[in-house]
């Protein structure tokens, strides 16, 4: 079931880890250097797109991975908010069918905060809460009009118990004491209609609500872990939601990326917005310069092999010349990447084992093989504008 593989993406600790993507300049013996110093503008062949990466364009670092159905479409965002001490991260990965008929995706967390008891928040209400958050979504993301809410409703989670029990612990440890804690799954179908063809969307979330009552009135928190959607045309239920459960069962997040999460978060939450926003700048630039180190190293490497290479062909000379581009090319190959201009504003890296890129204002990227394939012209996708990167 879908449920089940959410939940197991709800925690961080049943996250495997794809630490083994990150790049680390290779160590190569000096028998086999002239081998690459040979042809330095030269890239190896293309790679077959098994597992989708998303790279997060401020940090460049692989913010998680899976492995879509074959044949279909993928693509998503990633966006960092230090603005927003509730959301310092977001994510949005999808896979579309190659006739763009069916559609899965997920994101990341999303909180809500509201005063008094639970049960007076009216955004809580599940039908409130598909009017607000999810009628939007299944207009903006799957393009449907004329959207309906067919059935919305909790569900006791079930591993609720273990749940409540974490967040009694944790609050306990910072010295809170929670007057409500409750752990639900939200469950939300709802339909609507793309060029007079009826289509159906379900989204799926953990839900915890916490109240506390710090001083002599109530608050609460409401958290929805990793929000699931899936749809298609009426009929289609059981097969999508049964290739969304397999891909997300290969979803991976990436250790070194969660750490970073993580401690952006943690000076969000305990520094003023201005101070927290220089001191995420402070650990970007931080990060972004240890990978410039392994470049750099890896740099050292090729302009060794390089001279090398020259003097045992006779050549002589630094071997500098050349190298910087080979360097550019090779670096961008071991992470799957091009580097390519975004008509949105500034450079960006797009997945390179993909034939064709398209990306819309929203900057949401998405891959295909298929030539022919225009989102600008496919009713699933013109409600925004696109524009091919490759």
């Amino acid at each position: 079931m879908l449920c089940t593989a959410v939940l197991a993406m709800a925690s961080c600790n049943l996250f495997k880890s794809a630490s083994d993507e990150e790049y680390i300049a290779p160590s190569v013996p000096d028998n086999i250097a002239p081998t690459l110093a040979e042809q330095p503008e030269a890239k190896p062949a293309k790679k077959t797109a098994d597992l989708y990466k998303l790279i997060d364009p401020q940090t460049m670092e692989q913010v998680l991975q899976y492995k879509p159905p074959a044949g279909w479409m993928t693509g998503g965002k990633s966006d960092c908010i230090p603005q927003n001490p509730t959301v310092p991260h977001f994510f949005y990965v999808y896979a579309v069918s190659p006739d763009a008929e069916m559609k899965f995706a997920t994101s990341s967390n999303m909180q809500l905060g509201g005063q008094g008891r639970i049960d007076q928040d009216p955004l809580l209400q599940p039908n409130t809460l598909a009017e607000k958050l999810f009628v939007p979504a299944a207009q903006k993301d799957y393009n449907l009009n004329n959207v309906q809410i067919v059935e919305a409703l909790y569900e006791q989670a079930p591993d609720a118990v273990q749940r409540k029990q974490n967040h009694i612990q944790q609050g306990a440890a910072m010295g809170m004491r929670f007057t409500d804690v409750r752990c639900l799954n939200y469950k939300l179908k709802v339909k609507g209609t793309r060029n007079g063809k009826e289509y159906y969307v379900f989204y799926m979330a953990p839900m915890d609500i916490i109240e506390t009552q710090p001083g002599m009135s109530f608050v609460h928190t409401a958290e929805m872990i990793s929000v699931v959607s899936w749809g298609g045309p009426m009929g289609t239920e059981s097969k999508v939601e049964k290739l969304a459960t397999e891909a997300f069962q290969t979803l991976e997040f990436n250790q070194n990326f969660l750490k970073l999460r993580q401690e952006t978060a943690q000076i969000l939450t305990q520094q003023p917005i201005a101070e927290a926003n220089k001191k995420w700048d402070i650990i970007r630039q931080r990060h972004l310069q240890n990978m410039r180190d392994s470049d750099r190293r890896l740099g050292e490497f090729l302009e060794k092999s390089d001279r090398d290479h020259k003097r045992v062909m006779g050549g002589g000379g630094s071997g500098s010349s050349g190298s910087g581009s080979m360097l550019d090319k090779w670096d961008e190959y071991i992470k799957d990447v091009d580097r390519v201009d975004n008509p949105n504003g500034g450079e960006m890296y797009i997945d390179n084992r993909y034939d064709h890129a398209w990306i819309n204002s929203d900057n949401e990227i998405m891959y295909m093989d298929s030539p022919s394939f225009n989102p600008n012209e496919n009713a699933a996708f013109n409600n925004r504008e696109w524009k091919r990167v490759r």
